[in-house]
């Protein structure tokens, strides 16, 4: 589109699409030529056209589209609990965008006020930490992916302490594998033995498979694809688990018919009730069944080099946390496991 532009003293005149615009009575020619310019500016170089506004989300339509962009996440039934407590806790229907960061706090603080879990204990920080960490993550993909969000709001998570190092006695152990072979889970036993006798996690266990176990070798390979580190290693077979394994027929496939940790959960909790472990007497987690199979294997005698192959660290600062184990270290103290 062409455009003509006059000015004469004192006033200025312009044709835009058959349009004439004329405009007079400036005080000279120079206020007339200013005026000329911010007109012609303004047809010429317009303000940029408005952002549309962002789409707005619930956060249990969010909740919902997380999830599915997370199929194949390993831990994705604990996600899909935690994500229930969260629009309970903070509204289903509430926006997305009404979720802030003083809202977030608010929430923090009713939790840490809370003085008897199940556990009959305040929640730890690790209790406090998860929901937050996931509701996180839920609203990074939302304003980084999805752009729905235009800021993620601040959430700080409580200081959790190191991981500690425990073991169970000879004794708790019998009466915990005493109450899985009595269990109604018929694959419980095989559950718990594996877990003390191997270090392997809680997620790595149901999952194994039949073509990872070479029983000429008595060696089992956990894939990357299905450990935490995404690192691939092979964890020798003791005595204990060559056995179990030989004896069960049906090799094909998974080793267990149920692969999910909640097919376990309540039967484990059942078994677990007033198991403690040294040397705290802390209630046993199933994730203390690692630290007390590294924790055993120190005090018998084992190398912190073996240990790390053996658990698939990442690296041996990890380990180091079960060297005052050693024998050597333990000066003067006897120790023995049956």
């Amino acid at each position: 589109m062409r455009h003509r532009w006059w000015i004469a003293a004192r006033a200025y005149s312009f044709k835009v699409g058959g349009t004439q615009h004329r405009r007079q009575g400036f005080l000279s020619q120079a206020e007339a030529q200013e005026a000329l310019d911010a007109a012609r500016d303004a047809i010429l170089r317009p303000a940029p056209a408005a952002k549309p506004p962002a789409p707005t989300l619930t956060l249990g339509e969010a909740f919902e589209r997380y999830l599915k962009a997370k199929a194949r996440k390993k831990s994705l039934p604990g996600d899909a609990r935690t994500a229930k407590h969260l629009k309970a806790e903070l509204g289903e229907q509430t926006a997305l965008g009404d979720i802030t960061a003083a809202r977030i706090s608010e929430y923090k603080g009713k939790r840490l006020a809370i003085a008897k879990s199940k556990r009959r204990a305040p929640l730890s920080a690790a209790s406090i930490n998860r929901p937050l960490a996931l509701l996180w993550c839920l609203l990074t993909m939302a304003a980084r992916e999805w752009e729905v969000l235009e800021a993620v709001p601040t959430i700080r998570l409580e200081a959790e302490p190191e991981g500690k190092v425990v073991w169970l006695g000879a004794d708790a152990e019998a009466t915990l594998l005493s109450r899985a072979r009595g269990s109604r889970n018929p694959d419980l036993y095989a559950l718990v033995l594996l877990a003390i006798e191997t270090g392997m996690r809680r997620g790595e266990i149901p999952g194994l498979e039949w073509a990872r176990v070479d029983m000429s070798r008595g060696g089992i390979t956990l894939a990357s694809r299905s450990t935490k580190s995404k690192r691939r290693w092979e964890i020798p077979m003791r005595r204990a688990v060559y056995g179990l394994l030989a004896a069960r027929k049906d090799r094909a496939g998974y080793v267990f018919a149920r692969r999910g940790w909640d097919s376990y959960r309540s039967a484990f909790e059942t078994i677990a009730a007033k198991i403690t472990t040294a040397p705290e007497g802390k209630l046993l987690t199933f994730h203390g069944f690692r630290h007390h199979f590294a924790s055993w294997f120190m005090m018998n005698g084992g190398r912190l080099e073996a240990l790390l192959r053996i658990l698939g660290h990442a690296t041996l600062t990890m380990t180091m946390r079960y060297a005052h184990l050693a024998p050597d270290v333990i000066a003067g103290r006897k120790v023995t496991h049956q």
